[in-house]
């Protein structure tokens, strides 16, 4: 295992990295981390710089991103991401804007927004953008904070000066009918959410043709939309759930975690939201080329007896006496999710703290743990391979050439001899984690239609929630 370092001028926030671009092979790709530093916005007010360096680290340019005081006081940050062309966007609030080297003057995407709205995240696909909103209200002279009306999810085409070719209002602030209700998660009676509405964790994932949007009150529950990626039609929702953590799980198929007020629960939403498989386990989700997720489980709960049970491990035949001998301690392993609600258990892993996980083609897992970078064979078979007392977190990602490249303190780390190159081209998670840049890569996805016609009851029915909005605000 070889680890290339590279100082960052700043603390990381979000991370991304390019694919390989058209006609420049794997020396195209580019990384791009949004940085956080202090004194953009005064003394002590965090400033952003956009830092952009090639696959090795090298700087190539960074760029400032400007968003205002009362957004950054609202505690609404910048997002990143990079599209297929390699070009970088940046979402500022109430505009998207690409960024270039200094000199060069990069697009900015200035959607169509209603007074008060907000941009709180937005995925790239084929000649556009989907984006997420939550309206904002004023508070006292300057502050701003979430409202309590209902957010919106559009798609911007980059060419038609911020209008929209769709946009989809999501009606949280009442049960709407078509709620689909599972077999052991229902809808409370009279539940109504509290407060406000903010993003949840992967609030965007588009996998082949639906769009999932995920929000979460004030309260920690949630639910998520299925929203058809070219028109913006809803096509199903989620019962109420303690929305955790996502992830893509095949075209038109997402896993949805729920986790805390005695929820410990993986669904698999099949293309028309019926649950198509349900785990009694949660955690960060990634899917290999063989179609099983594979499942680093996350808990709030003290470790047990953590020599005794490591111990135990590192025995031959470990997992197969651990299952007979030892009770099972709910989120402590890495777990293969299969049909027919089968879990798959694999060795004991400490602590709670923990990366993004990412998948090989061979299958293997890698992710930090507490401070750990730990691998997880195919074979279920666990390997340590270096500690690092800063405790990394957030994305990892593999590059083409199965270089596992990711942020630990305020340096860019890309770590050689260590994984396989990633799923083959144009599946739907590429980089083996698709917690920063969540679309599926196949031509189902990026199909955008013109929005059908609304017929004249469905226009009186949106006229008439939008005076319900009016009136609860």
């Amino acid at each position: 295992m070889d680890i290339e370092t590279a100082p960052l001028p700043g603390q990381p926030l979000h991370f991304a990295m390019s694919r390989s671009i058209s006609g420049q092979g794997t020396a195209g790709e580019r990384i791009a981390v949004l940085l956080e530093t202090q004194g953009g916005l005064g003394e002590s007010e965090p400033g952003y710089v956009c830092f952009v360096t090639d696959k090795r680290g090298r700087r190539l340019f960074e760029h400032p991103v400007l968003q205002s005081e009362e957004r950054t006081a609202a505690g609404l940050v910048p997002s990143l991401r990079i599209g297929p062309d390699g070009a970088i966007w940046v979402n500022r609030g109430t505009e998207i804007e690409e960024m270039m080297p200094p000199g060069e003057e990069g697009r900015l995407i200035e959607p169509r927004l209603k007074q008060g709205e907000q941009i709180v995240e937005f995925l790239i696909g084929g000649e556009g953008l989907w984006i997420a909103t939550i309206p904002m209200k004023t508070e006292g002279a300057t502050g701003i904070k979430p409202g309590k009306s209902d957010p919106r999810v559009l798609y911007v085409p980059f060419d038609a000066d911020g209008k929209p070719a769709w946009a989809t209002t999501l009606y949280f602030t009442r049960k709407p009918s078509f709620f689909q209700k599972g077999p052991e998660l229902q809808i409370p009676d009279g539940w109504r959410p509290r407060v406000s509405w903010l993003p949840g964790r992967n609030p965007l994932i588009v996998a082949g043709g639906t769009l999932l949007v995920s929000f979460t009150d004030s309260d920690g529950q949630g639910l998520s939309y299925g929203l058809d990626t070219g028109t913006g039609r809803i096509r199903w929702a989620s019962p109420v759930l303690r929305n955790s953590a996502k992830a893509a799980a095949g075209p038109d198929r997402f896993a949805i975690g729920s986790m805390g007020g005695g929820h410990f629960d993986t669904i698999l939403f099949d293309e028309e939201g019926q649950y198509a498989e349900h785990w009694k386990t949660h955690g960060y989700c990634v899917a290999g080329s063989d179609g099983a997720l594979r499942c680093v489980e996350i808990t709030n709960e003290k470790d047990p007896e953590q020599d005794a049970w490591e111990a135990l491990d590192a025995l031959p035949d470990a997992r197969k006496w651990a299952r007979q001998l030892a009770p099972r301690v709910p989120g402590k392993r890495l777990v293969i999710l299969r049909p027919g609600k089968t879990i798959e258990r694999g060795p004991y892993i400490r602590g709670t703290q923990t990366s993004g996980a990412v998948a090989d083609r061979a299958g293997r897992v890698a992710f930090w743990r507490e401070g750990q970078l730990t691998t997880i064979d195919p074979d279920l078979t666990r390997r340590l391979h270096h500690t690092d007392e800063r405790k990394p977190g957030g994305r990892w990602v593999l590059g083409e050439d199965g270089a596992l490249i990711g942020c630990v303190g305020q340096e860019l780390w890309r770590i050689e001899d260590l994984m396989d190159p990633p799923p083959r081209a144009g599946s739907w998670c590429d980089d083996g984690n698709g917690e920063r840049n969540p679309v599926f890569e196949g031509e189902s996805a990026f199909a955008v239609d013109t929005a059908p016609e609304k017929s004249p009851r469905e226009e009186r029915r949106e006229e008439e929630l939008d005076e319900m909005d009016g009136a609860d605000e």
